[in-house]
């Protein structure tokens, strides 16, 4: 098992703050914010300075983390330019994965013509991505398209491009009251990579992955059982992320390896 820390909780840290917390952590791998990129770049620097940085900190970036939204085909030219920016960068630092985000709607709120603009859109970033040797993942989501077993599986089935599949955010599902080890199993074979964290929901508060409303011990067991050996993301908010992230790598650790 590989372990790898979001960048998006720190975004008012420069990209070489992060990649030195997440060395103090002991990850492998980073998942960057593209705003973390964006501003590196804009101080004059180059993607082949950044992979350098990288290999310095002894860190493989495993995901390029946009914000995205491509349900409203009225913003649709600029989301399509940003998710290829994103390609582009993570085909110069040898990143597997973007991330993606398909809007800040709920699948049972989506009207027909959002779902055919999403659809649209993800098959013709699936070719650009598939050029590149990245691959596009959609994550997991409470209060997004992407929010339900069932709007996932009809996502991927009408897109049909081997470049896009799923990031699994566990404790998404949660918010939707649905069941994590469910969604597991009927999702599994499309995850390409995995986001933990954990929270107690009714305060809305970051906690240890041991610590909050559900219980990882079964998906840390099915994972190490299926043979899973990639990356998994940790994806902690608010200025005690990088406390909680230790915690929680030291307990997954712990289950993963006992």
């Amino acid at each position: 098992m590989k372990y790898s820390m979001c960048t998006t909780w720190a975004k008012d840290k420069t990209l070489e703050e992060v990649l030195k917390i997440a060395k103090e952590l002991g990850m492998d791998g980073i998942e960057l914010w593209s705003g973390h990129v964006d501003g590196f770049l804009e101080s004059g620097r180059s993607l082949e300075d950044l992979t350098d940085l990288l290999k310095t900190y002894d860190l493989e970036c495993v995901v390029i983390a946009p914000y995205l939204n491509l349900i409203d085909k009225s913003i649709q030219s600029e989301n399509l330019a940003l998710a290829r920016k994103c390609i582009g960068y993570a085909s110069a630092l040898h990143c597997p994965v973007v991330r993606v985000f398909l809007g800040d709607k709920g699948s049972s709120e989506v009207i027909k013509d959002e779902w055919m603009c999403c659809f649209e859109a993800l098959r013709m970033l699936g070719e650009d991505a598939q050029k590149e040797g990245v691959s596009l993942g959609i994550e997991a989501h409470y209060y997004h398209p992407s929010d339900t077993i069932h709007s996932i599986l009809r996502i991927l089935r009408a897109v049909q491009s081997p470049a896009v599949g799923l990031i699994f955010d566990g404790f998404n599902f949660y918010p939707s009251g649905l069941e994590m080890m469910d969604a597991y199993e009927a999702l599994k074979q499309y995850s390409i990579h995995y986001h933990f964290k954990n929270l107690l929901w009714a305060p809305h508060i970051c906690v240890p992955l041991d610590e909050g409303d559900v219980d990882f011990h079964p998906l840390v067991c099915e994972l190490k059982k299926d043979g899973y050996d990639g990356y998994i993301s940790f994806e902690y908010f608010g200025d005690n992320a990088p406390e909680l992230i230790r915690k929680s790598k030291e307990w997954f650790c712990k289950v993963y390896e006992g």
